[in-house]
């Protein structure tokens, strides 16, 4: 497996790709504005603090992205092709990004188990959750992360961050 994290000089070649990606999966993903902010995205926007794009390539295919907005705190998402769920690329990429970023959040729905997992086995520790759309989220922190950092009136798992 090969991560590559995309950046200003090479985001005319991984960019089209990104976004066919994201487009064929989001909808299993439940991640329904997911295209939409990614497709806005531009090569300046790579260069901001605490965005990230992250991508893993197996024998040459996409197989998963993972990309942060203000470290996770706007926007972040994590898209599997579904027959590489049962892998350990999710965790391989929320480490890598949370090694790059050294703090990194990641909100995930509370029956997501798989990705659950992901974060839990990547080092991230669930620390909020929060209520969309009559889903309940949980946010998972990485790295140098602080309750603090996630403003909501949501109720706390925990009130002391890492």
């Amino acid at each position: 497996m090969r991560i590559v994290t995309v950046t200003p000089d090479n985001w005319e070649k991984y960019g089209r790709v990104l976004l066919q990606f994201v487009k064929r999966y989001e909808r299993k993903a439940k991640k329904p504005n997911c295209y939409r902010w990614m497709y806005h995205l531009r090569k300046h926007h790579l260069v901001q603090r605490g965005n990230s794009i992250k991508l893993a390539f197996w024998d040459g295919k996409l197989v998963a992205v993972f990309a942060v907005v203000e470290y996770g705190t706007k926007e972040s998402v994590l898209l599997i092709a579904p027959n590489y769920k049962e892998t350990s690329i999710g965790s391989i990429l929320l480490e890598n990004m949370k090694s790059d970023l050294s703090v990194c959040y990641y909100k995930i729905p509370s029956d997501a188990t798989a990705f659950i997992k992901a974060a839990i086995d990547a080092g991230y520790v669930a620390f909020r959750y929060a209520q969309e759309q009559g889903q309940t989220m949980l946010w998972f922190g990485g790295g140098h992360w602080h309750s603090s950092d996630i403003v909501d009136d949501e109720e706390f798992i925990c009130e002391n961050g890492g």
